[in-house]
């Protein structure tokens, strides 16, 4: 594996390690193509801003993708982002 793999691998487990984001990962899941504002009322909790933030890092570590429709972004999972995931548990296990 080299260190760009590496490096891959490390901002997928940070982006996952939070679990707020695990949460938002989960839901677009469900409900792939949720707007930003459909995210921010799914977690009450939680500021418009700080949602954003969580997307931000999980488009950063290419597991999200945003599309922008009109004045609303939507997101949705990249399941490819996981690939490197899998072969790297399939390596160790």
């Amino acid at each position: 594996m080299d260190s760009h793999d590496e490096d891959v691998l490390d901002r997928t487990f940070r982006a996952l390690g939070d679990e707020t984001r695990r949460r938002i990962w989960r839901l677009l899941g469900e409900r792939p193509g949720a707007s930003t504002t459909d995210l921010t009322a799914a977690f009450p909790r939680l500021s418009r801003w700080a949602v954003m933030k969580h997307l931000g890092v999980l488009r950063e570590a290419d597991l999200v993708q945003t599309l922008p429709q009109g004045r609303q972004r939507h997101h949705y999972r990249v399941e490819r982002s996981l690939e490197l995931v899998r072969a790297w548990l399939d390596e160790a296990g």
